[in-house]
C-alpha cells in the first residue's frame, strides 16, 4: 500500500535496481574490453601500414633501377642495330 501511495521502494524495486547496476556494470566492462580490443587492432594496423608503405617504397626504387637499367641496356642494344647497318 505505500508503494502505491507514496511511490517508495520495498525489498523487490531495490533488488531489481541492483540486478540492474550489476547489469550495466557488466556492459560496460564489455565495451571497455571492445574498445580496448579496437584500440589494439588499430595499433597494429597502423604498424603494417607503416612497415608496408616501406616495403612498397624499398620495390618502388628496385624496380625503377631496373627500368633505367634496361632502358640503357636497349639503348646499346639499339646503338649496336644501327652501326651494323
Amino acid at each position: 500500500m505505500l508503494k502505491a501511495l507514496f511511490g517508495t521502494a520495498v525489498v523487490s524495486d531495490v533488488i531489481q535496481l541492483h540486478g540492474l547496476f550489476d547489469e550495466l556494470q557488466s556492459n560496460q566492462q564489455n565495451i571497455v574490453h571492445s574498445i580496448d580490443n579496437q584500440i589494439t587492432y588499430i595499433k597494429k594496423l597502423d604498424s603494417d601500414t607503416s612497415e608496408n608503405a616501406e616495403l612498397i617504397g624499398n620495390l618502388s626504387s628496385v624496380i625503377k633501377d631496373n627500368i633505367i637499367r634496361s632502358h640503357d641496356r636497349f639503348q646499346q642494344i639499339t646503338k649496336d642495330f644501327l652501326w651494323l647497318n
